[in-house]
């Protein structure tokens, strides 16, 4: 099992958990905007998004932020 933790945003925190099958299927793929689909879940308060699927989303690169 696997655990993340995203911002949404609104700049509020999301934590998630990953079962094996799904970690299987849509891993982790590094640093990155993610959409991440699921169900929320609450157990003793605490609230987490319990992840059925998983991507990591593509950005057009920003020249202002490039090395040189």
């Amino acid at each position: 099992m696997s655990f993340g933790n995203f911002v949404d945003f609104r700049r509020e925190f999301i934590e998630t958990v990953h079962f094996p099958q799904v970690t299987r299927q849509c891993p982790f793929r590094g640093r990155g905007v993610y959409v991440v689909e699921g169900k929320v879940t609450e157990e003793f308060d605490c609230y987490a998004a319990e992840v059925e699927k998983m991507e990591k989303v593509k950005l057009i690169p920003d020249a202002r932020y490039v090395e040189t």
